[in-house]
């Protein structure tokens, strides 16, 4: 069946190293994402130029890896099969198979991955057709992607104001490239992007150049010229010659796309060197913040897959991206099936070695042994052992454990119920470390069968202490979501507030450009007037010779009309204009109410939800809050109280002290398992 199906286009030779190679690739990969899982965990804190290198030194490993994989399997699929396999036994553990004309290698069947290599190289011309099949496609699609990348630099594009070809090369220059490097407006590509090698041109969206402020337009050109310098053009190519070749391995798959990301953080850190203001550079990445995105071709993008989000963060927190829980549990399940397959072959060796000795010493027994243990006295039967059934002999594990605590500085009381695996209620007292009181299953126990449960009660204590460990824990995770959650916010508040800004900024330059068209109105209005006037004057003239006083009145009544109309004009003209100049300033200062307004709200909300977070902190240590899930407390400037109970006055005033500042302050909390409210006043 092999044969036939790509007969006459490969030997089975070659279908054979390829078919090799490939499965040899697929735990090439998995060594190297996981050595690459480990590098991205240790390299937290590093500059992104360091783990990038880090990524790309185990890509290139890899590919250098399968290129001798497949020159090494080429030259063993070369050497001629024996004709035969002789000397094995119908028992034996050795497996050989005709395939055609040629004998398959033999294979142990002690070794677990043999039969798969067996297998393998029985169907090796099937497996390889598909492949090649797949291949051919894969190596379309990128040839449609290099096409594609080429046509944008030819299809709509213009060429910018010389102003901008300038600054091009002043950022080049500053920049270290001596290469020539194109700018150009592309009306296709909606995100600024890189194309070419030995010409690089960089291409931005049409109106980019006149949307952003003139700094963050920069920003984004040395972002790109930043590309150009690193070559990552011909990488993302040999990025994706390798993709072709093993589409499908997920762990290379995964290692690549690690390395685009870190080429982007590379990119931001040497821009982010060559600035003075951050925060131009940030609002212009959240510009290009659009669900739209998509590939253009092998180009490099300034943003793809939408992960500005993460980019923007991690300039922020100065932390290069971490794994997500999914990629941590596959990296320690890979790690802990290499550690027992590794040892499997090693305890079943040594199991092999133990049976050989013990069968080599079993018949050189000596002569006295044999005799002494014939006569040697029967042996009684072994006497029952009774085992000892008191409480701390037995194994005992706890998960159901409440308790309540009361210190008022000097007597420390504790409550404390659990529910064991062995199925028994166990309740204690205790009053600063000493057993007051002992119940099992509400059964009360004498005072001196308190030691017979000493080990039961430090188990209980363990698994509270535990338990609370966990409780602090969670308490962290909840202060650093809530952390994430409102610096989102506050993101999503700030670009709110500049579309505001915007929208107003084009309102104004509306009515400015109104009030110009009014001007002109007005001129045109004036200059008929001033022509009317001129008609007037001619035909007065003309009546001069007849009546020189009636002529003096009506020159005198036109000139104070005249001025009249002018200042009624110029009145009405001032008051619109004041009128405007009022409504703008009016809309200007209801938005900046409205901002500060919002920042004192976020400022006041941010404080609040952290002083919560870090009150139930200090409740969970104090040891005081039994159940997370299901509790209560209220804080003021008189009392402390957690499910009901008033606290200690000691634990109060160290509250107090931290979390109220004024009189009328007070914080409300209550947890139920399917529900959360709070409750905070701070003046």
């Amino acid at each position: 069946m092999n044969s036939l199906f790509i007969h006459g286009f490969i030997s089975s030779q070659l279908a054979q190293a390829i078919c090799r190679t490939l499965l040899h690739s697929v735990w090439q990969g998995l060594l190297g994402a996981t050595i690459s899982g480990i590098i991205i965990l240790s390299t937290r804190k590093t500059r992104a130029a360091v783990r990038y290198n880090l990524l790309s030194v185990m890509f290139v490993c890899f590919i250098l890896g399968s290129v001798i994989t497949f020159l090494s399997q080429l030259n063993v699929a070369a050497v001629p099969m024996i004709g035969k396999v002789a000397g094995l036994s119908p028992d034996s553990n050795i497996v050989a198979s005709i395939n055609g004309d040629n004998w398959l290698p033999a294979f142990h069947k002690d070794k677990f991955y043999q039969p798969v290599i067996y297998y393998a190289d029985r169907y090796a011309s099937l497996i390889t057709g598909v492949w090649l099949f797949f291949f051919f496609l894969q190596m379309v699609r990128m040839s449609t992607g290099l096409h594609y990348a080429n046509r944008l630099i030819r299809r709509q594009v213009i060429n910018p104001a010389e102003e901008w070809q300038e600054r091009l090369q002043r950022l080049k220059e500053s920049l270290g490239i001596r290469r020539i490097v194109s700018l150009m407006e592309s009306g296709i590509v909606k995100v600024p992007i890189v194309v070419g090698v030995l010409k690089p041109v960089v291409l931005v969206p049409l109106g980019m150049l006149t949307r952003l402020s003139p700094t963050q337009v920069e920003t984004v050109l040395l972002h790109e010229l930043a590309h150009v310098r690193r070559r990552d053009f011909a990488m993302n190519i040999l990025q994706r010659v390798a993709e072709s070749f093993f589409f499908f391995n997920p762990f290379i798959m995964w290692l690549s796309a690690r390395i685009r990301e870190e080429r982007e953080a590379c990119c931001d850190d040497i821009v982010m060197e060559h600035i003075n203001d951050k925060r131009s550079y940030l609002e212009a990445l959240i510009s290009f913040r659009q669900p739209e995105i998509q590939s253009y071709g092998h180009a490099v993008a300034l943003g793809q897959k939408n992960n500005l989000l993460y980019r923007v963060k991690r300039m922020i927190t100065q932390e290069n991206k971490k794994l997500n829980a999914m990629e941590k549990l596959t990296l320690i399940f890979v790690l802990v099936a290499v550690a027992a397959i590794s040892f499997m072959p090693a305890r079943k060796e040594n199991e092999k070695k133990n049976k050989e000795v013990a069968v080599q010493r079993e018949p050189q027994q000596p002569d006295s042994i044999q005799y002494a243990e014939k006569n040697a006295p029967k042996k009684s039967a072994p006497a029952k052992i009774i085992h000892d059934t008191l409480p701390e002999k037995q194994r005992v594990t706890f998960k159901n454990i409440s308790s309540t605590i009361n210190d008022d500085g000097t007597i420390k009381k504790a409550e404390v119920t659990a529910k064991g695996s062995d199925g028994k209620t166990y309740y204690y007292r205790l009053e600063n470390n000493d057993i007051k009181e002992l119940r099992v299953d509400d059964i009360n126990v004498k005072e001196a069968d308190y030691d017979r449960y000493k080990g039961i009660i430090d188990e209980i204590e363990q698994a509270r202490e535990k338990t609370l460990q966990k409780t602090l824990l969670q308490q962290k995770q909840d202060i650093a979501l809530l952390q994430e959650r409102q610096e989102l916010m506050n993101e999503k508040l700030f670009q709110m507030q500049n579309e505001q800004l915007i929208a107003l900024k084009k309102q104004q330059d509306i009515i400015l450009e109104k009030q110009k068209l009014s001007d002109l109105d007005n001129a045109k209005l004036l200059q008929d007037k001033l022509l009317l006037q001129k008609e007037n004057n001619l035909s007065l003239l003309k009546l001069k010779e007849d009546n020189p006083e009636l002529l003096f009145k009506k020159l005198a009544l036109q000139d104070l009309q005249l001025q009249k109309l002018k200042e009624q004009q110029n009145a009405s003209e001032l008051l619109e204009y004041k009128k405007q100049l009022r409504v703008n300033d009016m809309a200007l200062n209801q938005l900046k109410i409205k901002r500060e307004l919002l920042s004192a709200q976020d400022e006041q909300f941010h404080d609040s939800n952290y002083q919560l977070a870090a009150i139930l902190a200090e409740l969970a240590e104090a040891g005081v809050i039994a159940d997370k899930n299901n509790f209560s407390f209220t804080l003021n400037n008189d009392e402390l109280i957690v499910d009901g109970k008033r606290q200690s006055a000691k634990l109060h005033e160290s509250l107090r002290t931290k979390f109220i500042k004024h009189k009328k302050d007070y914080y409300k909390y209550k947890a139920k398992p399917n529900s959360r409210s709070t409750d905070v006043y701070v003046e």
